[in-house]
């Protein structure tokens, strides 16, 4: 447990006196879909905050492992061991940083960047629900943005989390996505067919995950 618990998840609450997200900009949307965009944006980072927090706690139960091969986590990641624990805090901390410190080009910080595909960009008629660029701009189609908050965040903090934090949409024979891209609850078949180290590189199980806590459901 001692190398498991090197790894400091730092002071990832935000209670009185932390610092919420950083203001994202907002570029080419309509005040209805602007509005939707940033009410997912906000519940996105509630879920990190949650996922941290529960994280930062959960270090320090003795039965650690026990609970993690026996919950959701361990679902999502395979066994237990102190690489993929250190890996889920490094992602979860990353994104992290990136809603409440932005990102650095040139020197300077820069917020995240939202904005909005026009109806005929052509691959949002083909399935795209958003995509990101290297920089933090996040982009998402209109057919996203007619469905709940919740549906939205999920999209936001997918893409969030293409921005340099060694996670992306990993592909694998089992799975059921475009090009075997593993999406969504989907992904959950890279644990299944015993691709652990895929399953930590994987998007969407950190996506899974900080919904499920930070909706305040079991963890178990």
């Amino acid at each position: 447990m001692q190398t498991a618990t090197a790894t400091n998840m730092g002071s990832a609450h935000t209670g009185k006196g932390r610092p919420g997200p950083l203001a994202p900009r907002v570029a080419a949307c309509d005040p209805q879909r602007r509005a939707r965009l940033l009410a997912g944006y906000q519940l996105a980072y509630r879920w990190v905050v949650s996922a941290a927090n529960w994280l930062r706690r959960w270090l320090k139960s003795p039965s650690l492992p026990r609970e993690w091969n026996a919950g959701a986590v361990g679902r999502l990641f395979g066994p237990f061991g102190a690489p993929r624990l250190r890996k889920v805090i490094a992602v979860v901390r990353g994104v992290l940083d990136r809603f409440t410190r932005g990102y650095s080009k040139g020197g300077k910080t820069v917020p995240t960047t939202l904005a909005c595909f026009p109806a005929s960009y052509d691959r949002c008629r083909t399935g795209l629900l958003g995509n990101a660029t290297i920089y933090g701009t996040l982009r998402f189609c209109p057919q996203l943005l007619e469905r709940g908050v919740a549906e939205v965040a999920k999209v936001v903090l997918h893409e969030m989390l293409h921005q340099g934090l060694g996670v992306g949409d990993r592909r694998h024979e089992n799975c059921q996505g475009s090009k075997h891209r593993c999406y969504r609850e989907g992904a959950l078949a890279l644990v299944e067919s015993g691709g652990y180290d895929l399953a930590g590189r994987n998007i969407d199980n950190y996506v899974t995950l900080m919904r499920l806590v930070g909706s305040r459901s079991s963890a178990q």
